[in-house]
């Protein structure tokens, strides 16, 4: 009886056992289901919220166009400084004589202090670093009608023979280095105004730009190739012949009236930078 007794004892130890064992065996596969289930029911969850970028867009606040971390107000010198680059996609250079007229009125303000200050707007741009320039979405058409209007305080300096007067402006509007050492012969008006200028217009404006911004010295050297019909061609000439006359009907052609009108243009009117922030996509899109 007693060795029946103990058999019987080893018998119900070890059902016991590979019941616990079972059990164990169980509960472990039940956790791995578990954590399939939760892992696919993740995954279905990551793929229903993930959304197209229609959709996205849709969705978008419409009150908010873009975004920017670093607005800052800066002077047009500081902006030609940094380098404007005009992109492919923009349109062509389109102010006309009201444009133009307003802008110089409120240049000539600033310049008999009328006014300490002028707010010029916002300038969304790009920060481009190859090559290092402001990729302008939004200011192509005031930053290109201020600079030929200081074109056109140059050329009034260089006939008075105001040299420092005309290197001071020189170097704002161009890579004065990089001219001197342009082989005329060979390179065409766009490269030249790619390599040389610091505002670059977009592509059907560089020839009429180059022609308009540089010293009479070297504009005459320089092989223009026209893309399209005289009239659009002639708008960047056509402004900066309105700055001039309107300067000369003025009589802003002494030195001294000359620097104001230059320093209002470039220390005066104010500018709000504002790049937009693209989520580490250098070209914008």
């Amino acid at each position: 009886m007693k060795t029946n007794t103990h058999t019987t004892t080893k018998i119900k130890k070890s059902s016991l056992s590979q019941i616990h064992e079972e059990k164990e065996s169980s509960s472990s596969l039940s956790r791995i289901d578990e954590e399939k289930e939760a892992k696919e029911r993740k995954d279905t969850t990551t793929k229903s919220t993930k959304k197209s970028f229609l959709e996205l867009i849709k969705e978008a606040n419409s009150n908010v166009i873009c975004t920017s971390s670093n607005p800052q107000t800066l002077t047009f010198k500081s902006l030609l400084r940094r380098t404007l680059r005009i992109p492919m996609f923009q349109r062509r250079y389109a102010w006309n004589t009201p444009n133009w007229n307003q802008t110089f009125l409120d240049v000539c303000r600033l310049a008999d202090r009328i006014k300490s200050s002028h707010f010029f707007g916002r300038m969304t741009c790009v920060v481009s670093t190859s090559p290092s320039a402001l990729v302008v979405v939004d200011g192509q058409q005031r930053s290109t009608t201020l600079s030929l209007l200081l074109a056109a305080c140059r050329d009034i300096a260089e006939k008075n023979r105001n040299l420092d007067q005309v290197n001071q402006i020189n170097r704002l509007l161009l890579f004065g280095t990089k001219l001197k050492r342009v082989d005329f012969a060979t390179m065409s008006a766009e490269e030249i105004c790619v390599k040389c200028c610091r505002l670059v217009p977009t592509i059907c404006d560089r020839d009429p730009y180059l022609r308009a911004i540089l010293p009479r010295s070297f504009a005459s050297r320089v092989r223009y190739e026209g893309l399209t019909g005289e009239e659009d061609m002639n708008r960047l000439s056509r402004a900066k012949r309105f700055f001039t006359e309107r300067l000369q009907s003025t009589k802003r052609t002494s030195t001294s009236k000359l620097q104001d009108i230059s320093n209002a243009v470039l220390s005066k009117i104010q500018w709000l930078l504002f790049p937009i922030d693209i989520g580490g996509r250098e070209d914008g899109t």
